[in-house]
């Protein structure tokens, strides 16, 4: 971590509010992070210790919006996911394999709902078809028809989906 003074979450960067002195969880405000951080020390490399802490919050953070994301468009495209499982990968998003187990890279807790959204259709649209055919494209469609928009914005904003 380069110690930015803010950093992505849900598509809107945070301010990065480090509280020295004091333990607890970190907390999501409306336009910033707050990461207790409990050493005091001066002189002290708090860098790792910080990114350590977001990266395990954003890590839950993205298991808590997922599970309501992939229930809610289970739902709606009358299809189920075996498993799912949260990731650190460089270049994906997401996955499905045969199983119907789905796996999502934590770093989407960065993006905007819709989104992150998208990803969770496409994942889940392979549960119908296993490839990118056309029918697989109409699928996604039918449930976001502005998908096209989502995934511009992904492929342009990824390279700065980091902390």
């Amino acid at each position: 971590m380069n110690m930015a003074s803010s950093v992505p979450y849900l598509g809107k960067h945070h301010a990065l509010n480090l509280v020295f002195g004091r333990a607890g969880v970190i907390e999501a405000r409306e336009d910033e992070i707050v990461v207790p951080v409990p050493f005091p020390e001066q002189g002290y490399d708090h860098s790792k210790y910080i990114d350590t802490r977001l990266n395990q919050w954003g890590r839950m953070k993205a298991i808590e919006i997922l599970k309501d994301r992939i229930s809610f468009y289970e739902a709606v495209m009358g299809v189920q996911s075996s498993q799912l499982r949260i990731k650190s990968v460089k270049t994906l998003w997401g996955s499905c394999n045969s199983k119907g187990r789905v796996m999502f890279n934590w770093r989407l807790v960065m993006a905007p709902i819709p989104v992150i959204d998208y990803v969770v259709v496409h994942e889940l649209a392979h549960l119908i078809h296993r490839n990118h055919s056309e029918k697989f494209w109409k699928t996604v469609e039918s449930v976001i028809p502005d998908y096209k928009q989502r995934r511009k914005w992904l492929r342009l904003n990824e390279k700065s989906m980091t902390w």
